[in-house]
């Protein structure tokens, strides 16, 4: 925009609400001499602001002179107070009559598009309101302005257009709702769990009926807390309103399970059960979904090695297609060419409409789902060793020995050897050191023995030094000497070793000395998933086949290289939080509009950046110029303390004596630092004053506030330390 354009829009705005001004004030035109006079004001006031710089004196009053031209040529539109007062009385009413017309005309299914308010009924209706109107005494009104008020209201409301319909929403669908439903059913059962407790005898299966029954009547709302008798103390509600028979059901098959359909399932052949639990367990519910036949395969036989072998799975899948549509289970599926089309919940179409769905999750558009990818490997039922309880636990043994596990996998390795306490602190350091410690296990367990030491992530439990010697004797083992071994000395530690001495737990001695004898063909850490794979294809209950060649991969040679140094890693203190007074929670806590704290805190940011406080209260500080060298930050640190006294810095001050005087502490500390080290400081400098902006919105951010600060001032001396090293 250039200045010229500037200046007019800004002159012509102020002279158009002066103008109204003059109307309404003197119910005449606004004069030359009165705008000339307002316009040499408003300039004023624009030079001043700082603008008009590159604009010389004649085109300013060229500009002034064309607003006085146009502003004293507009017409006075002065209404009476009668016409207004009426105009403002049938306003609603003629709204409401032609709210109700469309209303009326939608209800009689005419087509939305077509439908308009009826401007005959409602010119009529208007004519009559203004009529009795006006006859009342003391609401006397000329007919010129009576009629113009029913044109007026005639013309606007005429060409009202019916809005969106809603949608009705069942109270009993909804989310809430269903949560609300699934709460009240749960307490009925309870309640009459707790009645046959009390009773000594067996309690009750309720049917869906009396459920609904004792809903619709009234419903039980436990307080929590306990009679002198140790019974539940309840209280009784009236009714629950939009609870129906099909609500209540869902509730208690939520609650209770299916068993007619569980029972439905555990008749199928064992391909169509082992099927409904792949597709159960990876598709979403409600929902139409497409998978490779292949795919599908995959999860129920090991992968073919000729065109007849891949035909006869195909066949398969077709009979148990079958068999799962006659058990009425609400799972559907048809076998569509090269794809598998599964509805869970959804009724499958026929014909071309069925391949209209496969075509388009091939093509998929915008917003719409493609083709379903699947998880790789067979489903626990028919991978047979590798299936059970002790299996998966030593998968994940194997994922954390080649440093390929997850975050599941580490806590599976630990708990399942009792160590739950060293479990919860590896969870704790993998989510907080992130990727740099993720992608090697030993990396991992380094970690959690520098933070039991330094408690920078807080207290760690007594068991985190035998979770680092566990992982550490598993990892090493296994690159020495083998994954079976590492596996044996696994499997007699802790939990593990009492699991072979439980009789409960029958043939877990013969499942994990199978599990060794598997992973003792695997030539390196990295070759696990291969020998598992040989074993599970080896081997199916029940038939003898021909399982695919797996590729052992080669163990990897021995690097000749010595491995880098660790680069060094910082690692601050443990400082606790502060607690702020009830007080002053509460002032952080308030609305922006009442919040002194607030004010405060952007007061401190305006004198730091070098503005006035009053300039820049509209102004937002963020995208103002930043100071960015080391004189610019020690003079604005030094404005900050000569105003920390101010009455604008009172509730920083009374902040920083709940904070002990963190803040106040952290100030010096940086413009010391400053003084001493010069740009070397300066990054942890600036630093400081953006932490202590940025987390003084909440009370959970100023109560971490100084550990925030002390671990800046901790990592400006490390790299201090760490500079003449890297020189």
């Amino acid at each position: 925009m250039s200045a010229s354009t500037e200046i007019f829009e800004t002159l012509r705005l102020e002279a158009a609400g002066f103008t109204r001004h003059v109307h309404r004030t003197t119910g005449a035109r606004v004069t030359p001499q009165a705008m000339t006079t307002f316009l040499g004001e408003a300039v004023k006031r624009y030079v001043a602001a700082g603008g008009v710089a590159e604009l010389t004196d004649a085109v300013v009053a060229d500009t002034c002179r064309s607003i006085t031209a146009f502003c004293v040529r507009q017409p006075v539109r002065v209404y009476s107070d009668a016409r207004q007062r009426l105009f403002r009385a049938m306003r609603p009413k003629a709204k409401a009559w032609a709210t109700a017309n469309l209303r009326a005309q939608c209800a009689a299914r005419r087509d939305v598009q077509v439908v308009e308010v009826d401007r005959v009924g409602l010119g009529a209706y208007v004519e009559r309101e203004t009529t009795a109107f006006v006859a009342v005494p003391g609401q006397a009104c000329s007919d010129k302005e009576r009629e113009a008020v029913c044109a007026a209201l005639t013309q606007f409301f005429g060409r009202m257009k019916p809005g969106q319909q809603r949608p009705v929403v069942r109270p009993n669908r909804t989310t809430v709702g269903m949560q609300e439903t699934s709460y009240q059913v749960e307490t009925v059962v309870g309640y009459e769990d707790a009645l046959a407790a009390e009773d000594g005898r067996a309690a009750r299966l309720l049917s869906i009926d009396a459920i609904l029954a004792r809903l619709q009547s009234d419903h039980i709302v436990m307080s929590g807390e306990t009679t002198p008798e140790g019974l539940t103390d309840v209280t009784t509600t009236v009714g629950l309103k939009g609870v129906t028979r099909a609500s209540v059901r869902g509730a208690v098959e939520r609650l209770r399970g299916q068993p007619r359909r569980a029972a439905a399932i555990d008749r199928l052949p064992p391909t169509a059960r082992d099927l409904v639990g792949a597709i159960e367990a990876e598709l979403p519910q409600n929902r139409i979904s497409v998978v490779e036949v292949d795919a599908v395969c995959r999860k129920l036989w090991a992968p073919p090695r000729t065109l007849e072998g891949r035909r006869q799975h195909v066949r398969r899948l077709r009979v148990a297609a079958e068999a799962i549509a006659a058990a009425d289970i609400a799972l559907h599926v048809a076998v569509v060419g090269s794809h598998v089309v599964f509805g869970r919940g959804r009724r499958l179409p026929e014909g071309e409409k069925l391949q209209a769905i496969v075509d388009g999750a091939l093509a998929p558009k915008r917003g719409r789902r493609g083709v379903v990818a699947l998880s790789h490997g067979l489903v626990p039922a028919r991978q047979g060793l590798w299936g059970t309880e002790e299996g998966e636990i030593a998968k994940a043994v194997c994922r954390v020995a080649a440093s390929q596990g997850g975050h599941d996998d580490v806590w599976t390795t630990l708990a399942a050897v009792g160590k739950t306490g060293a479990a919860q602190d590896f969870s704790t350091v993998w989510d907080a050191a992130g990727e740099p410690v993720q992608a090697d296990s030993l990396v991992l367990a380094d970690a959690v023995e520098k933070a039991a030491r330094s408690d920078v992530y807080g207290r760690l439990s007594e068991q985190a030094q035998g979770g680092v010697d566990l992982v550490r004797t598993v990892v090493n083992h296994a690159r020495e000497v083998g994954l079976d071994q590492a596996w044996a000395l696994y499997a007699a530690k802790g939990d593990m070793a009492a699991r072979l001495r439980d009789m409960r737990h029958a043939g877990a001695r013969e499942r994990i000395r199978r599990i060794g004898a598997a992973l003792s063909k695997a030539p390196c850490v990295e070759a696990w998933e291969a020998a598992i794979l040989v074993d599970a294809y080896a081997s199916r209950p029940g038939r003898r086949h021909r399982h695919p060649v797996v590729v052992m991969p080669r163990a990897p040679k021995p690097v000749a290289a010595p491995a880098p140094a660790p680069k060094p890693q910082f690692y601050p203190t443990y400082v606790a939080d502060a607690v702020l007074s009830l007080e002053m929670a509460e002032e952080v806590s308030m609305h922006w509009s009442r919040n002194r704290v607030r004010e405060a805190f952007r007061a401190l940011h305006s004198v730091y950046l070098g503005y006035d406080v009053e300039d820049t209260k509209l102004v937002v500080l963020d995208d103002l110029p930043r100071p960015s060298t080391v004189e610019e930050v020690t003079e604005g640190m030094r404005r900050i303390l000569r105003w920390w006294k101010a009455s604008e810095f009172v509730m920083v001050a009374r902040v920083d004596q709940d904070l002990h005087g963190a803040i106040q502490a952290a100030i010096m500390a940086a413009g010391l630092a400053l003084r001493e080290h010069g740009a070397c400081a300066l990054y942890h400098a600036a630093s400081t004053l953006s932490t202590i902006c940025i987390y003084s919105s909440s009370v959970e951010a100023l109560q971490g506030l100084p550990r925030r600060l002390s671990h800046i001032q901790q990592h400006l001396r490390w790299s201090l330390a760490q500079a003449p090293s890297a020189a």
